[in-house]
């Protein structure tokens, strides 16, 4: 007499894994797939060996499980993420777009994706969303996710609520965290998100330090803003704020010469009498952009 067993909690696992298109897991991931398996007890029709609850201490033992039989490996470089073994590996910024739903990279590191840049860094620069809108956000996809009385019992169950990842070694990342889910990004030719063109050129207005500094911003403004022009400026006038655009509008207006009637616009950002600087990072100094209202500290 043949006995039908039902199927073991890794071995569904294992296959959901196996026909994702993701190539890493996070702790978060592993956990709340956990909780869908053993809270409904089958997977694809079929029956699992348990069906309950789960809590931390299952998490550790599946992760354990999963390490042992081959299935997933430990990241070398993210603490709290696991290399799908049976998937190919990626790359660093690819693994965090993965690993952070939030993420999106940027900085100098999409200016080289870009190729608006000769500089080469091995720090992965990304913005990614503040803990505040973070737990927003997460709350409201987990309980449309699970819906709210299966999401009560995964955060009483004592899961991970969030995906906590830091790099294992000094400088290998650099993240700035804002309170606005970025979504002016393009895919990449992997599984990354990369902020879009027009997007660097506002980063690089905003946060020169991550960028190659002043005097490099400088430098791709000049090599690329003509070519760019209408991506720049339309991009600018929709999410930079005022001092944004009176910063490009000085680089585009009054150091390289460029015209475009939305640039002209900008010159009612101008603040009389104010401290504003080019360089956010740098001190004041008395040179002058009389048309900008703007400090030239370069």
């Amino acid at each position: 007499m043949l006995f039908w067993r039902p199927m073991l909690i890794r071995t569904a696992i294992s296959r959901y894994l196996h026909e994702s298109d993701r190539n890493i897991m996070t702790t978060h991931d592993l956990s709340l797939l956990l909780f869908t398996l053993m809270e409904k007890g089958e997977y694809k029709g079929e029956r699992l060996n348990i069906k309950r609850t789960p809590n931390k201490k299952d998490i550790s033992y599946y992760v354990s499980q999963l390490q042992y039989y081959g299935v997933i490996q430990e990241d070398g470089e993210l603490s709290n993420v696991y290399q799908i073994l049976a998937r190919p590996k990626i790359s660093l910024d690819e693994k965090i777009s993965q690993a952070d739903p939030f993420a999106v990279i940027s900085y100098l590191s999409a200016m080289q994706y870009h190729g608006i840049t000769d500089r080469r860094s091995s720090i992965v620069y990304y913005r990614t969303a503040n803990l505040q809108t973070r737990k927003a956000a997460i709350h409201d996809s987990l309980s449309k996710a699970l819906g709210e009385y299966e999401y009560d019992k995964y955060i009483k169950s004592g899961m991970p609520s969030m995906t906590i990842f830091h790099p294992k070694k000094p400088n290998l990342v650099h993240s700035v965290h804002s309170s606005s889910i970025e979504k002016h990004y393009v895919l990449s030719h992997g599984k990354g998100k990369v902020a879009s063109i027009a997007s660097c050129f506002l980063q690089m207005l905003q946060k020169p330090e991550f960028c190659g500094g002043i005097y490099h911003v400088i430098d791709v403004f000049e090599e690329y803003s003509e070519v760019y022009l209408n991506l720049i400026v339309n991009f600018i006038d929709r999410h930079g704020t005022s001092i944004d655009k009176v910063r490009a509008g000085y680089i585009l207006d009054e150091r390289l010469k460029l015209r475009h009637e939305v640039i002209e616009n900008w010159v009612q950002y101008s603040q009389r009498g104010g401290s504003r600087k080019l360089d956010s990072t740098a001190a004041y100094q008395p040179k002058y952009s009389e048309k900008w209202a703007l400090s030239i500290n370069i």
